[in-house]
């Protein structure tokens, strides 16, 4: 006896088409259950879920999983249901993406006061993307930029009780949709980024700093020392139907001091190349605060950290001006301080779109800028570069 069939489709996409949403978009079609003889089936459950897993591999062979369903939305429901011989029953749904999930989604115990809000955020898909072709020709292709152990999954998800006396089972089918959040204006972030005193240039205390010292003679003495501040950038914002490449803008903040003599002009800076490294923390029990370094999560037994490096491109720098600093700051130790403000575009490459920056109960995703400033040989001085990092958040406008 052959068994009934159950197939799902989606209005207005092909059945071998990728499916990509985003938030607040609509999700429907209808599930036909056909059947070549008489049957009597129940508990018609037509869902929308999400569900993450993570898969950690110890040194000795074995490994520990977690299996969360962060996402459950329930549709049709129907009860005893008789279907006739050689007929089909169409039962119609729609879900609608969320701006962000239920409170009670997140129920673990926390040390940060930001974390129930970041884990209620709707996580995107995240794993193996499908190399077809999305539904539209210029959608981009999703670089995921993470390892095969972690997913993050959508399925609509259709089954029914068969009421056979032989034959008791149940009969499923599902159809994966990738989610990509947009920024939702109603729920804003809580603030916090540091605000700094422009006026007050302390490199060594600045958490997006770096220092390169210029040292001379046999006994090594420093004749000048040149910092570097990273402004965090503006959001890379991104738009999957648009041509145009994901962008911000990078502020540095330069500072030569001359020592001693005083006779070491500041170093000519002719070049910026900048990297995006995509940072991918795991781990099989909930994160209690907010991960942000991949060298103490490495050190977790439960937790992983996975990082990805993308190569942004390299742009000649101008005549740089500097202007030297009047005041306190030139009169220290006989000094000279020297400062100056570069800005430069950061762009994505063309035809790439990355998953947008989210922190949730298991797996977190966050992206940083690597900027190496390079400048040329001068006064006895080989060619150098100083390089900083800034974190970037990555979102989907």
């Amino acid at each position: 006896m052959a068994r009934p069939k159950i197939a799902m489709h989606i209005r207005n996409r092909p059945d071998d088409a990728v499916c990509v949403f985003s938030t607040l978009d609509t999700i429907s079609g209808e599930v036909a259950i056909t059947s070549e003889h008489d049957i009597r089936y129940s508990d018609v459950k037509i869902s929308f879920e999400g569900r993450t897993t993570v898969t950690i591999r110890n040194d000795f062979g074995g490994q520990t999983k977690a299996d969360e369903t962060f996402l459950y939305l329930q549709g049709q429901v129907d009860d005893n249901l008789l279907l006739e011989n050689g007929t089909s029953r169409i039962f119609p749904f729609t879900f609608v993406v969320p701006k962000a999930l239920s409170p009670f989604s997140c129920q673990h115990s926390r040390r940060d006061t930001l974390v129930p809000y970041a884990h209620t955020e709707l996580p995107p898909s995240l794993g193996e993307w499908p190399s077809v072709s999305f539904s539209s020709r210029d959608d981009p292709t999703i670089d995921t930029q993470c390892p095969q152990t972690v997913r993050i999954r959508y399925h609509v998800v259709a089954s029914f009780r068969l009421q056979d006396p032989q034959c008791k089972s149940t009969i499923s089918a599902r159809r994966e949709v990738f989610i990509l959040p947009t920024v939702v204006s109603e729920r804003p972030p809580p603030p916090f980024t540091p605000s700094f005193d422009l006026c007050a240039f302390k490199s060594e205390i600045h958490p997006f700093s770096a220092q390169k010292d210029f040292k001379h003679g046999v006994f090594r003495t420093r004749l000048g020392r040149l910092s570097i501040r990273a402004m965090p950038p503006d959001p890379i914002s991104m738009c999957l139907h648009s041509s145009l490449q994901a962008r911000t803008l990078l502020t540095l903040h330069m500072q030569f001091e001359s020592y001693h003599d005083c006779s070491i002009p500041p170093p000519v800076l002719n070049r910026i190349t900048a990297s995006l490294r995509a940072i991918t923390f795991f781990s099989t029990s909930p994160w209690t605060e907010i991960p942000t370094d991949p060298v103490a999560v490495r050190k977790q037994t439960q937790s992983g950290v996975y990082v990805k490096t993308v190569q942004l491109g390299m742009a000649e720098l101008p005549s740089v001006v500097w202007e030297e600093c009047p005041g306190d700051q030139g009169e220290q130790s006989g000094k000279r301080v020297y400062e100056a403000v570069v800005q430069t575009p950061v762009l994505l490459p063309g035809g790439r779109a990355l998953v947008p920056t989210f922190h949730s109960c298991l797996v977190a995703r966050c992206y940083e800028l690597l900027v190496r400033v390079s400048y040329r040989g001068w006064k006895g001085f080989l060619p150098g570069r100083v390089a900083v990092d800034v974190p970037v958040t990555v979102v989907v406008g």
